[in-house]
């Protein structure tokens, strides 16, 4: 038995939108595949290219709701449960959508999402959601310890 992995989980939150850049990677590729015109030569050298720009940047620019869910999951110090996980995906799929509508930098400006505000559900609300969700729901599968795996006494 061992104590609470704090560092395990707040790293690996904060590192949580690596997640969503490999798989905005994972989905451009699945792009460049589909595209006849394209070579598989094309494909490979997209996908070498962009992996670790796409998800170094991600990171970067994602660093205040990454490390808001990281100090929040450290404070409530959850392990791996059915409802752990699920708050957690919906949590972290919020941050990621009120990060992207309101203040994150990479936004184009107040009047970009003022004009796609009246339906939500358009792609950049719906995506920066589901990626939010994903990831955190696969960081809190990764990182989270199961209840049996830590003793109560602090170390």
């Amino acid at each position: 038995m061992k104590g609470y992995p704090y560092w395990k989980v707040g790293l690996g939150f904060i590192l949580c939108p690596g997640i969503a850049g490999v798989i905005a990677t994972l989905v451009g590729t699945y792009y460049q595949i589909i595209d006849p015109k394209i070579s598989w030569l094309g494909v490979l050298g997209f996908f070498s290219g962009s992996l670790p720009v796409i998800v170094f940047f991600t990171i970067v620019i994602n660093i205040p709701p990454a490390f808001i869910i990281s100090m929040v999951l450290l404070f409530f110090r959850p392990f791996r449960s059915l409802m752990s996980l699920l708050f957690i995906s919906i949590f972290g799929g919020f941050l990621a959508f009120f990060w992207g509508q309101y203040i994150s930098p990479a936004n184009d400006g107040l009047g970009y999402w003022e004009a796609i505000s009246e339906n939500w559900l358009t792609t950049p609300f719906a995506s920066a959601f589901v990626l939010g969700a994903i990831s955190s729901l696969v960081m809190a599968f990764w990182v989270l310890p199961k209840r049996s795996e830590v003793s109560d006494r602090k170390q």
